[in-house]
């Protein structure tokens, strides 16, 4: 296909190549070039070229222009395919019929030329399009062989793409209308692609790869399109319509929106079409910026995992918490177990909401939310009871269960903080992403923190999820990515680029975002963890395959519980951690929480010599963190209950039936018109038989009890 010697027309003939020029109007050109405008229309010619006037005329008056300039392959015609006189005549069908090209080889195989041909006539031009928040462009190359195609519609029927050799490469959910293929025989991907792209009438597009090797998958003629909060709905409109779009889902609270082109290009490259569009809308100031809409596939990493049986014995139990003893967890609670005014918002599968160990530990108000950001699933299916919500469940336990470990329970690293499950897909638009991450963050109320756990990947950077992350960051907001794991077989090296958790390095202002990846029972790196000197932030026990003493214990679906490992279930020790060292100082900062760990995380450099200085500071001791914070801030450890006093119990809780005035002033939430309604209620009604008693005095809602329930009892 390729050759060694090059090739040249005359000045006139590339020219007439190039503007498809008819006879009549070369010899008008060569006769009267000091004179065009008067002897051809040059606005025709424009038109008909699709080159602006200006470059016609450039090419008019200098041959030099015309020997340097190629044309787009998709943008030529019949009459131009017929003068390069190496082109067969029976080859111009298939060339026309082959578009869009996305690369030479993809344009040789269909036109039977030599590459050095080609260059002569043709040069595809690159793919980008604008990141107009970090004012830079965002360079994309097609990924040879690889394609999104149209779904199979009729299975009775023969498939045109695997009558051509190609094999579908990933398991696509039904929800989406295309398909990704890729040529059985790789290395020969582009050899067949016209004949697939006139199977399909075109209607073919590429996979692309950005310039950190990442694969990414447009959806076809779609737009994620973020408008500036205060931009009426009007003018957001008004700009989309301007753009030749449809919009397909309006989320105006957030100001995104996802927009189709309402028509398909000329040159069938709508691809091509959707970067330009994308370039225009961020010409729009109204437009905080745009994006291509992308999805990705296995973003959560369902992690292999054992469910428990009554079968097994009691002596496995000794071992199950062993992550906790790891990091000190026990001598953590007995500083604190958190705050309700901590909320650790869970963006992931989903949970299973009727877990005991769960439903506790839920946000009292969490049923009055929107918390579902999954297409498909109606709004009020806030978790739907099926198996790939496990992760999310999984992850939830680990952060803030609050079951009762002494009957093998899961009680979360922080258990009495507040979760609020964030429901998202893992093979749906990360524009959807973005968007459950900000209407997260206006869940939180002025006097709450937030903890966001993040516990998934996605291909490449994302313009929208960096943008939400920064947003969350401007809150206050505490974000806890998982490093990443490697694929059984997988090539491991160090620094592998893994999205979000990159972002605590490649976008350096992002200072209130951790890495975490995952070590096992004896604090060497977990065999699948990814790791490197930049990527990983800090360490935390993610477990290996196996049950107790090996892998993480967890609750799970249908009420139960399970073995598992992960730098997903790593994650949200961090995120825990966190969460319990705002709720023992509301005032600190992500960035000051943060270092702390780091500071006082315990060094695995001993014994993983071939990862020193790979795993982040060390692996994390909530003890130490929480001791460190009291010691900097001059916090002072809290007084144990005096055992003589009946007004508290064995666990510490006030008994709000003796509970005197300045002892119910030391509560959470409890301002002295509170404390005096609570003892008035008593001297007046008598004593309280629960804590939900308090609503008969009329000044608290179940929300204010639920946030009580770990500080106050009834009983004696």
């Amino acid at each position: 296909m390729t050759g060694t010697k090059t090739f040249s027309l005359s000045p006139q003939q590339k020219l007439r190549f190039i503007l498809d020029l008819s006879v009549r109007e070369m010899e008008a050109i060569v006769q009267w070039r000091q004179m065009l405008s008067k002897v051809i229309n040059l606005e025709d010619i424009s038109l008909r070229a699709q080159l602006d006037r200006e470059t016609v005329e450039q090419l008019l008056v200098n041959s030099t222009n015309v020997e340097k300039m190629r044309l787009n392959p998709n943008r030529v015609n019949r009459n131009q395919l017929e003068q390069i006189p190496q082109l067969k005549p029976e080859r111009i069908d298939i060339v026309l019929q082959g578009k869009p090209y996305y690369s030479m080889t993809e344009l040789a195989s269909a036109t039977a030329l030599p590459l050095t041909v080609l260059d002569y006539f043709f040069v595809i031009p690159p793919l980008s399009f604008p990141d107009k928040p970090a004012n830079k462009e965002v360079i994309l190359e097609p990924l040879t062989g690889c394609y999104l195609i149209p779904r199979q519609a009729d299975f009775e029927k023969l498939d045109p793409a695997a009558q051509l050799g190609y094999v579908e490469s990933l398991p696509i959910p039904e929800t989406l209308e295309f398909r990704i293929v890729e040529n059985s025989n790789f290395e020969s991907g582009s050899e067949t692609a016209h004949l697939l792209k006139a199977a399909f009438a075109g209607n073919v597009h590429p996979v692309l790869r950005d310039v950190q090797g990442s694969e990414l998958y447009l959806v076809p003629g779609s737009i994620d399109l973020w408008f500036h909060l205060d931009t009426p709905s009007p003018r957001r409109e008004e700009i989309i319509q301007e753009l030749g779009l449809e919009i397909v889902d309006p989320r105006p609270r957030m100001g995104y929106y996802r927009a189709q082109l309402t028509h398909r290009p000329e040159d069938l490259d709508v691809t091509r079409e959707v970067l330009r569009v994308i370039s225009k809308a961020n010409q729009f100031q109204e437009v905080a910026f745009a994006e291509p809409d992308r999805v990705g596939f296995d973003d959560f990493k369902f992690d292999p995992s054992f469910p428990i049986t009554e079968a097994e014995g009691d002596f496995e139990a000794v071992d199950r918490f062993w992550n906790y003893e790891l990091i000190e967890l026990e001598a953590a609670h007995a500083i604190t177990t958190g705050s309700p005014l901590v909320t650790l918002l869970v963006v992931d599968s989903g949970i299973d909401t009727n877990h005991p160990d769960l439903v506790p530990a839920l946000r009292p108000d969490w049923q009055s939310l929107d918390l579902n950001f999954e297409r498909g699933i109606p709004a009020a299916v806030l978790s739907p009871h099926t198996s790939y919500i496990a992760h999310g469940t999984k992850v939830s336990g680990l952060v803030g269960g609050r079951g009762n470990a002494a009957i093998s329970q899961v009680r979360g690293v922080a258990p009495n903080c507040s979760i609020l499950p964030i429901k998202i897909s893992g093979s749906q638009g990360y524009g959807l992403r973005a968007e459950a991450i900000l209407e997260s963050l206006t869940y939180l109320q002025p006097n709450e923190r937030g903890v966001l756990n993040l516990s998934w990947r996605i291909d490449g950077e994302h313009i929208g999820i960096r943008q939400a992350l920064i947003a969350a960051q401007n809150q206050g907001v505490a974000i806890v990515c998982s490093a990443g794991n490697y694929t059984l077989g997988m090539p491991q090296k160090p620094d592998e680029i893994h999205y979000p958790s990159a972002y605590s390095y490649l976008h350096p202002q992002l200072t209130a975002l951790c890495s975490v990846a995952a070590v096992g029972a004896g604090d060497r790196k977990a065999n699948y963890s990814y790791y490197g000197e930049q990527t990983v932030t800090l360490s935390a026990p993610g477990g290996e395959q196996g049950r107790a003493g090996t892998a993480i214990y967890t609750t799970s679906t249908s009420n139960s519980y399970t073995y598992t490992w992960g730098t997903s279930f790593a994650a949200p020790h961090v995120a825990g951690l966190i969460a319990l060292l705002f709720s023992l100082k509301p005032e600190l900062t992500p960035q000051q929480a943060i270092a702390i760990i780091k500071e006082t995380a315990d060094s695995v450099d001993r014994v993983n010599p071939l990862y020193v200085g790979m795993l982040g500071a060390g692996r994390i001791n909530a003890r130490a963190a929480l001791e460190k914070l009291q010691d900097d801030f001059g916090i002072q450890p809290p007084t144990p209950p005096n055992p003589s006093i009946s007004h508290y119990d064995d666990r510490g809780r006030l008994n709000i039936n003796l509970a005197t005035f300045d002892e119910l002033l030391k509560l959470p939430l409890i301002e002295a018109w509170r404390a005096n309604q609570i003892l008035d209620y008593r001297e007046t009604h008598g004593l309280f038989t629960t804590i939900w008693s308090l609503l008969l005095i009329g000044v608290f809602d179940p929300w204010t009890i639920r946030s009580l329930e770990p500080y106050i009892t009834v009983l004696s």
